[in-house]
């Protein structure tokens, strides 16, 4: 009996073990320096912390934390400078957080053609084998060109991940389209290399280089999934939010 019992609490506790792990995910960023409108902008690197669940997503870039629950229906910003928080309810009603009209304004503004091909190039991305697909996205205001590459290597639950960080894509009005299109792509999108230019140009542009540096399942902190309880709580501002993006 005695063995019987540790028995079953050991497979007990392995299971709880299991039960929360979830992934953690770390990426790079460099945005080259450029210059808009007569606007020089600076070089800008900056690492992107994902934690993952089946439910649940946190997001920390620079100063700011995005958290997904969709157990409570939830996004929380958060401003680390500012110590604040703010939440909205999830799926995001974008017209209901902005003035009447300016939602399809935005979504004018931001109808984009947009193209996601496989091709057969590939390269290994540390030590993932990862494959190259284009994507392409156009309007008459701004023309966005990214080689996509993706591998098979990595354990992650891709239909969580999508499910979960299209809540926080929603934010921007018009983009409901590029999450679709990206669900086409093979694999977890492991780096990003991407020109976006203004109105006609063909040459130039703004240069984004994304990289995924490591991947790994652990169990999250205590709190990760929770907003800060001494952060001062605001109504969400949707303009603030997509300002901090």
């Amino acid at each position: 009996m005695p063995q019987r019992c540790f028995t079953l609490c050991l497979v007990v506790a392995l299971l709880a073990t299991t039960a929360a792990a979830d992934t953690k995910i770390v990426q790079e960023s460099h945005q080259d320096a450029f210059t808009v409108m007569g606007k020089s902008q600076p070089a800008r690197d900056v690492v992107r912390t994902v934690w993952l669940a089946a439910d649940r997503m946190r997001v920390d870039e620079g100063s700011s934390t995005r958290i997904v629950r969709l157990d409570s229906s939830a996004l929380y910003v958060i401003d680390h400078d500012a110590r604040t928080v703010s939440s909205v309810v999830i799926p995001i009603d974008v017209a209901a957080l902005l003035p009447k009209g300016m939602a399809e304004q935005l979504r004018t503004m931001m109808q984009l053609e947009i193209d996601v091909v496989p091709t057969n190039e590939t390269k290994k991305v540390g030590a993932w084998s990862a494959r190259r697909w284009n994507l392409t996205m156009t309007s008459p205001m701004v023309t966005v060109e990214s080689a996509l590459w993706a591998t098979k290597d990595l354990d992650i639950d891709r239909d969580a991940y999508d499910r979960l960080s299209s809540q926080i894509i929603a934010l921007r009005p018009g983009m409901e389209e590029l999450v679709e299109k990206l669900r086409a792509v093979a694999g977890f999108v492991v780096e990003t290399q991407t020109v976006t230019r203004l109105g006609a140009a063909t040459d130039g542009g703004m240069k984004l280089n994304e990289r995924t540096v490591s991947v790994e399942t652990a169990a999250a902190p205590a709190g990760t999934y929770d907003p800060p309880n001494d952060y001062e709580r605001r109504p969400f501002d949707l303009m603030a939010a997509l300002q901090q993006q």
